[in-house]
């Protein structure tokens, strides 16, 4: 269920430009700081598209989805070896 939140929630942020066009300073801020820190699956299926047309692309949305994993991955390794089975 979390998998598809966050999948849910990135696909919100896409339109993040339509929530800067409204003013609200403190809530672009936000919108942006979500859309830079979460996972962007829907982006890196459009890297793979261009990539095998040959277009260029912009690598952000891979570095930031992995370094998102790589947070998870550390996140849930410290809970784990915290845990006393």
């Amino acid at each position: 269920m979390v998998a598809f939140g966050v999948w849910v929630l990135q696909l919100l942020l896409l339109g993040r430009g339509i929530i800067e066009k409204l003013g609200i300073d403190w809530l672009a801020y936000l919108i942006n700081g979500l859309y830079y820190l979460l996972p962007k699956t829907g982006e890196i299926y459009d890297i793979s598209g261009q990539m095998i047309s040959g277009l260029p692309f912009n690598w952000m949305p891979l570095y930031s989805s992995l370094a998102f994993a790589l947070v998870l991955m550390y996140a849930t390794v410290f809970m784990f070896n915290r845990k006393d089975y």
